[in-house]
């Protein structure tokens, strides 16, 4: 509990900004939703994993930490600021297509895999300016979207390594980079 005094608590100086952004009260659900849903059903690589399969676990993981969290805000829950979520939102379609054109999505490096999905204070592996973890917000929407052009969808089944390792998810998500 320690870990959620506030983002200006001046004991967390030692911290950088975008990791202070959670150390809030606020956030103390979605971390804990979290870490019971990633302990329940941790990743579970397939035979040549590649970092869509990582963007789909996460978003799958987001997907079900909003399910759960009352009144859940997906901003908060990502640790995104409105400002970064108004990024998003507007480059949603070119970070997609710099996905694709710098061949990450069927990347086998985890090191790619990290460098989408992990805190940082940005993912300039897109972009300079593009918040952290951005992998991790399009694997949620890829997500989002498989489960509204394939109805009803019970999180245990997209926590399974049968729907996050099978490239197929992509396809039938109908993700088109928010085009």
């Amino acid at each position: 509990l320690n870990h959620y005094l506030g983002s200006d608590y001046v004991g967390y100086g030692y911290f950088e900004p975008y990791q202070r952004a959670t150390k809030t009260a606020k956030h103390l659900p979605y971390d804990v939703a979290e870490a019971i849903i990633s302990t329940l059903y941790p990743f579970e690589p397939g035979e040549a994993s590649t970092v869509l399969n990582v963007m789909l676990y996460n978003g799958v993981v987001l997907a079900a930490v909003e399910a759960v969290v009352a009144d859940a805000d997906i901003a908060e829950a990502m640790g995104y600021s409105a400002d970064q979520m108004e990024w998003l939102d507007q480059n949603e379609s070119k970070v997609w297509d710099a996905i694709i054109t710098k061949r990450l999505l069927y990347s086998s490096s985890l090191g790619d895999a990290d460098r989408l999905t992990r805190p940082a204070p940005a993912t300039t592996i897109i972009h300079q300016q593009s918040p952290g973890r951005l992998g991790r917000y399009i694997g949620y929407k890829i997500v989002k979207s498989f489960m509204k052009n394939n109805g009803e969808c019970d999180y245990v089944k997209l926590l399974q390594p049968s729907f996050y390792n099978d490239n197929q998810s992509l396809v039938l998500s109908g993700y088109n980079g928010g085009k």
